[in-house]
C-alpha cells in the first residue's frame, strides 16, 4: 500500500509505522524521506535509540527511525526473567542476581555455572524431558531466543567500516567464542529444557517451578501474573567480564517510523511527540 501510493505520487500518508522488519527493505526503494535534513529531530537524544541510528545510517541518510514513539519497542526489549524463589532455594549463599549484575559480573559463564549443576529428574523416568527440574529454559519452537544473547552478548554480524560501507563480521574470535558459550548453556549437562512452549506459553516451566531461567521479551512480564512464585527481571548476560556495558536486542517486529517523499511538508510529522512519550508515556 505504502509503495503503491507514493509510486503513484499520492500524498496519502504523511507518517508510517510499521514493523522494523517491513519498513527497513523498504528504505531503499526511495520513498521515504532523509530524516536527518528534517529541522525538527536529533537523533542524539534520549528518545530515539541510537545504535538503531547508527547501524541504519546510509552514507550520512537515515531514512527510518525507532525510539520511544514505539511502545513495542520497550515491550519487545529482550530481558531475562529469574524465578527468586528457586534461586534463593538453591543458591541460598550466592549474592543476589541483582548484586552481580551491579557489579558487572552477569555473564554467559556466570549463567552456565547455576545451570550446570540444577538438573533432576522429578518424573523419576531416567530421562531428560518435561517435568523434570532444569537451569534455563530456551523455546526450540523459534529463533527469538537467540536474538536475545547475540544483543546481550553484543554480537554485531554487520558493521561499518569509515566510509561507510557495511562489513560483514559473523568470522571473529568474539563470535566463535559466544558459539562456544551457548553449546554449552543449550547442549551439554541438561542445563536447558528445550521443548515447544513459544509466545503464551513461554513461561511455562518457570510458572511450574522447572526452571529459573528464561530470556524472553518484557512483554513476557504479561505472562506471569499469575505465578506463585516471586519472580525478577534482569539484563541479558554478557560475553564476559571484558564486555563493558550491558546490551540488548529489540524485537524486529518494534514499529520503525518513515516520512514519505509524497509529504508536502515533512517537517510537521517529523515534530510529532517522541520526547513527551519518553517523559511520561514509558514511565506511566
Amino acid at each position: 500500500m505504502v509503495r503503491a501510493s507514493v509510486q503513484a505520487g499520492s500524498d496519502d500518508y504523511e507518517l508510517i509505522a510499521n514493523a522494523l522488519y517491513d519498513t527497513m527493505p523498504m528504505t531503499m526503494d526511495g520513498i521515504f524521506t532523509d530524516l536527518n535534513s528534517l529541522d525538527y529531530i536529533d537523533f542524539t537524544k534520549p528518545w530515539w535509540n541510537a545504535p538503531f541510528m547508527e547501524m541504519t545510517n546510509y552514507y550520512g541518510k537515515n531514512y527510518a527511525c525507532i525510539g520511544e514513539l514505539s511502545q513495542s519497542m520497550i515491550a519487545g526489549t529482550f530481558v531475562m526473567f529469574f524465578h527468586k524463589d528457586l534461586f534463593k532455594l538453591y543458591y541460598p549463599d550466592d549474592p543476589s542476581l541483582y548484586e552481580t549484575v551491579l557489579s558487572g559480573g552477569w555473564t554467559l559463564d556466570k549463567l552456565i555455572s547455576y545451570c550446570t549443576p540444577m538438573y533432576q529428574d522429578l518424573n523419576g523416568d531416567g530421562k531428560a524431558n518435561e517435568g523434570d527440574l532444569y537451569g534455563h529454559y530456551f523455546t526450540k519452537a523459534h529463533t527469538l531466543g537467540t536474538d536475545s544473547y547475540l544483543g546481550g552478548c553484543n554480537i554485531r554480524l554487520m558493521s561499518q567500516d569509515g566510509a561507510g560501507n557495511y562489513v560483514y563480521e559473523g568470522l571473529s574470535e568474539r563470535t566463535a567464542s559466544f558459539f562456544e558459550k551457548m553449546e554449552k548453556l543449550l547442549f551439554e549437562s541438561n542445563n536447558t529444557a528445550m521443548f515447544d512452549y513459544n509466545n503464551d506459553e513461554i513461561m511455562t516451566t518457570m510458572k511450574n517451578n522447572q526452571t529459573i531461567f528464561t530470556a524472553w521479551m518484557l512483554s513476557g512480564i504479561e505472562l506471569l501474573r499469575d505465578m506463585k512464585s516471586d519472580f525478577g527481571i534482569i539484563p541479558m548476560p554478557k560475553l564476559d567480564e571484558s564486555q563493558k556495558d550491558y546490551h540488548t536486542f529489540a524485537h524486529d517486529g518494534s514499529s520503525a517510523f518513515a516520512i514519505p517523499t509524497t509529504e508536502e511538508d515533512p517537517n510537521r510529522p517529523a515534530a510529532r511527540r517522541a520526547a513527551e512519550t519518553y517523559r511520561t508515556v514509558t514511565p506511566a
